[in-house]
């Protein structure tokens, strides 16, 4: 691989730990409304919510990793 990636694989990981953070702090808030007797309203919100930030990591890592093939292949 060469040096020029590595500063956008940077990113890209970064991307990818605030979206894990933002769904585990989802997953752990929907926890804490289950142990308290109000996950009715939020069962359906908080996965729909995590469902959204992990389609939207999955885009941004498709377009890096096809930017990254298609100048590799230059």
């Amino acid at each position: 691989m060469r040096e020029d990636y590595k500063p956008a694989l940077r990113i890209a990981w970064k991307v990818l730990q605030l979206f894990l953070l933002l769904c585990y702090g989802l997953a752990i808030a929907l926890l804490i409304s289950a142990l308290f007797g109000r996950a009715d309203a939020l069962n359906f919100l908080l996965p729909a919510i995590a469902s959204i930030l992990l389609r939207i990591a999955a885009i941004v890592f498709f377009f890096l990793a096809t930017a990254i093939i298609v100048e590799s292949l230059r």
